[in-house]
């Protein structure tokens, strides 16, 4: 690797937080945390840490491009603290009531949930946890008759209630219970499906929600314990994945750690290098940048007998496979870094635009929560954000479950209220 990259990228990164400090008045802004969180993997992917091989220089100036394009989109629609602002704690009266009664029927896929985790230990008996997590996405495996049932309606409510319940408590705005709630009924779909994905939204969420209100919030010890019991139990759930008679943390972190978020760009490479436009696929022009929308016209289609292809079918015909990256990534698959959707819409352009537009849309989204500081605009920017910087392993608003938790918060937000007829002469 030749030393210019590692100048360039550091400068870029410097560059953009320098900027974005001075145009949005605080270090805890949307460019800062997404130009360290991709550059740092970025470096991490240089070294021959476990053996993965290294992307072309082609891609590296492909991912380069796109953190430039999201910096210069962020910064320039970056607003600045024009007066202090403070966090009201009150919460409209009809809100607060659709709020908390949202989050009581949340018992119920609790309910449903422990049935779940009853069914997984079933399958346990017969089957290795490897083996068992390829039935977890299959319509004839874990879910059986109740697929579309988790995927349209419980994991949308899941998520959504962790984001609106880490904004509201941190906000304080929202009881603990709620949090409580939420994070349950994550843990029981983690552990009903041998996921960490559920549990890495709680760790990285909570730590974006410290990182933007850290001008208005203490972070106290059990904060901190927190999230290590919460990494703890993502390194264990690891370990029991590989069947592992022992608990080797190094070894987790080492291999996972760097496979996960270094690997994608590698995936990215082998992308660019074995499949063609025009011959492998064609260019999507923004269908992937909202594929998520896909899967509920699929529903519509189907019911009226109307010609209609997910388009994320297409997408899943090259990042379903398992492939070798080298070293200790063996099997590979589905992270290919979210440039792989935007590279499938509209080639280097899509790189470029999109990542401009998502660095605009996050600083919307930031100015609109610093003006308001409510639950709604928080957990808008909490999700948005989140989704922005796990676009280093894919792009998530391709799936239902983001889209999904997006209109349950806008839902959410809008306020039920019976109107008085008043004379004209009151």
């Amino acid at each position: 690797m030749p030393e210019s990259f590692y100048y360039i990228l550091i400068a870029i990164v410097f560059i953009s937080i320098i900027l974005a400090w001075l145009k949005s008045e605080t270090l805890a802004n949307p460019t800062t945390i997404y130009v360290l969180w991709w550059g740092g993997f970025l470096f991490l992917s240089t070294f021959d840490i476990i053996g993965m091989r290294r992307p072309s220089m082609y891609a590296y100036q492909l991912i380069i491009l796109s953190l430039v394009m999201f910096s210069v989109g962020s910064i320039t629609f970056l607003g600045n603290r024009k007066k202090s602002l403070t966090i009201n704690k009150n919460i409209n009266e009809h809100d607060s009531i659709k709020i908390k009664l949202y989050f009581y029927s949340q018992t119920i896929f609790t309910l449903l949930l422990i049935f779940m985790i009853y069914r997984t230990v079933g399958i346990l008996k017969n089957l290795t946890p490897g083996a068992f997590r390829g039935l977890v996405y299959s319509t004839d495996g874990l879910y059986g008759k109740y697929f579309m049932l988790f995927a349209y309606v419980v994991k949308p409510n899941l998520y959504a209630t962790s984001f609106i319940s880490i904004s509201g408590v941190l906000l304080g705005k929202l009881p603990k219970k709620f949090l409580f709630i939420s994070f349950l009924n994550l843990f029981l779909y983690s552990i009903s499906t041998l996921g960490r994905f559920p549990v890495f939204v709680i760790v990285i969420t909570l730590f974006l929600g410290f990182f933007f209100l850290i001008d208005k919030l203490k972070i106290k010890f059990r904060y901190i314990v927190s999230i290590l019991v919460l990494i703890l139990f993502i390194v264990s759930m690891s370990t029991f994945r590989t069947s592992s008679q022992t608990l080797n943390p190094f070894s987790i972190i080492k291999n996972y750690f760097v496979w996960y978020f270094a690997g994608p760009f590698t995936a990215f490479d082998y992308f660019l290098n074995n499949y063609k436009v025009g011959v492998d696929y064609d260019y999507s022009y923004f269908r992937g940048f909202i594929a998520g929308i896909d899967w509920i016209v699929e529903i519509f289609t189907k019911k009226l007998s109307l010609p209609f292809q997910n388009i994320n079918n297409s997408f899943h015909e090259i990042t379903a496979p398992f492939r070798s990256l080298g070293g200790s990534a063996t099997n590979h698959n589905s992270h290919y870094t979210m440039l792989y959707t935007f590279y499938r819409d509209a080639g280097i352009l899509g790189i470029a635009i999109y990542s401009y537009i998502v660095g605009v849309l996050n600083s919307i989204l930031f100015n609109q929560f610093r003006k308001t500081y409510s639950i709604v605009s928080f957990s808008l920017l909490l999700i948005v954000f989140f989704v922005s910087i796990m676009g280093l392993l894919k792009w998530e608003f391709r799936y239902l479950w983001s889209v999904g938790s997006v209109f349950i918060i806008l839902f959410i937000s809008q306020k039920i209220t019976i109107r008085k007829k008043v004379a004209l002469n009151e």
